[in-house]
């Protein structure tokens, strides 16, 4: 068995139309975000798209992570949500990308991630 076999990701995840989905930033989703912002080291202009334009940008990027795409397009798979629940999806989706980064893109020590 592999180092990488013994991994154990954690679980993010929205209710979206009626049903648990789980939002992955896998190497598909990371292909797509690289494609976007030119760099998987440009985070920076992610987040501030998710400040400045949250209703451009956070569809798109939940679209990207959902594992389960069913009956969803870029377009609509927010379409449930109010602004109520804007910072409940910001929550987590920015979870999942830290999650799915590795502990040297986050500027910290291995290990020195708080949950």
């Amino acid at each position: 068995m592999s180092d990488l076999e013994k991994i154990e990701e954690k679980k993010h995840s929205l209710f979206i139309g009626g049903r648990e989905r789980e939002l992955k930033f896998n190497f598909s989703a990371w292909k797509e975000i690289e494609k976007k912002y030119g760099s998987v080291n440009n985070l920076a202009q992610l987040t501030k798209d998710m400040s400045e334009k949250p209703f451009q940008t956070l569809p798109e990027i939940v679209y990207i992570a959902l594992t389960d795409k069913e009956d969803l397009s870029r377009e609509n798979c927010l379409d449930e949500f109010s602004m109520k629940e804007m910072q409940e999806i910001t929550n987590a989706v920015s979870t999942a990308l830290k999650d799915s980064l590795p502990t040297e893109m986050l500027g910290k020590k291995k290990g020195a991630v708080k949950e």
